[in-house]
């Protein structure tokens, strides 16, 4: 990993949210996501792009990179190349919330009558993902599921107490049963701008029946901080076990939901495929939406997975600690 100094990576967030006003809602530029990470490079000789992972940049990723010329035709301002101290980098990347393409099957979408991470869920309408593991409310202790609002909620008019379902309604096996209900979220509620994030919690209809357990990982030890260069593993619902490395932190994305609801999500982890410049890496797929990305080393929970490249070469989540401050919750630590 990179060894990044306290006050460096200080300075950086500070940068960043300036350049949130300045940048990322601004009609001058076309920018899906501000960040802090490895830039990306050409070597000259080959013409090869690659990941410099011995520096850091500020990095405006937008869905596409145009010549001064197209800029100056389009009215579209030039980005500086140096903010404050930092240099900067601009990616040519189109983020979204990928949906299932197909009903999934195996061990993920049946019957599990110990919940854990990894398994599919359905919310209380046609609409499933992945449950990323158990957590624990801080005041009352009831256990809840932890996932994507857009996997448990799916549409701003959901209401707490609707059901969700595993195994993921209309898949091979058993008939679904509720095993949670919805009991709090933070996307479109009151208070949500402090807390901008994509993320749900789901109360346990049976609070015995489940595991800290990530399905084919094993138990989650804790939680952890996202760092650039860290190796990360999770288990989803379509893509299985997957790979990849921290390539940027401490972004803001935004994103549209039903259609075109436009939102911003922060404390946003970048995941790149590992190796970086591996073009046969998948590294998540449409339905892994709630899955927990994992500290490949120490099974230690980094961050909650959202968003990605169409193509699942690249992956959005969220910083875990600051998801588990804003739901109020703790990952749950034994089992029944």
């Amino acid at each position: 990993m990179l060894h990044i100094d306290p006050k460096q990576l200080e300075l950086a967030r500070l940068e960043l949210r300036a350049m949130v006003r300045n940048y990322l809602f601004s009609p001058d530029y076309d920018i899906n996501l501000i960040d802090f990470g490895f830039p990306r490079r050409t070597n000259p000789t080959s013409g090869q792009r690659y990941w410099d992972v011995e520096r850091v940049s500020l990095r405006f990723h937008v869905a596409k990179k145009y010549t001064l010329e197209q800029l100056d035709t389009l009215q579209l301002k030039r980005l500086p190349r140096k903010i404050g101290q930092f240099e900067t980098d601009v990616i040519e990347a189109e983020y979204t919330v990928p949906l299932p393409t197909n009903i999934p099957y195996g061990p993920r979408a049946t019957r599990r009558d110990k919940l854990c991470g990894g398994l599919g869920i359905s919310a209380y309408r046609d609409m499933y993902g992945t449950l990323g593991g158990i957590v624990r409310d801080r005041q009352t202790g009831a256990l809840m599921i932890l996932s994507n609002w857009h996997v448990l909620y799916a549409t701003r008019n959901a209401r707490a107490g609707l059901p969700t379902y595993q195994p993921i309604l209309r898949s091979a096996g058993p008939q679904s049963s509720v095993v949670a209900r919805l009991a709090g979220e933070r996307l479109s509620a009151p208070g949500a701008t402090t807390f901008p994030l994509d993320v749900a919690v789901a109360r346990l209809v049976d609070q015995q029946q489940w595991e800290n357990h990530q399905l084919g990982l094993g138990k989650v030890t804790g939680v952890a901080q996202a760092r650039l260069g860290m190796k990360l593993v999770k288990s989803g619902l379509m893509s299985g076990t997957t790979y990849g490395v921290v390539s940027g932190v401490e972004g803001f994305i935004r994103m549209a939901y039903e259609g075109n609801w436009k939102r911003m999500i922060e404390r946003v982890v970048t995941i790149s495929r590992w190796p970086l410049d591996n073009s046969f890496t998948l590294v998540s797929q449409g339905g892994d939406s709630g899955s927990w990305w994992l500290d490949e080393a120490t099974n230690k929970a980094i961050a909650l997975h959202f968003a990605g490249l169409r193509d699942g070469t690249r992956a959005q989540a969220m910083d875990m600690q600051y998801v588990l401050e804003a739901m109020g919750v703790e990952i749950a630590d034994t089992g029944a």
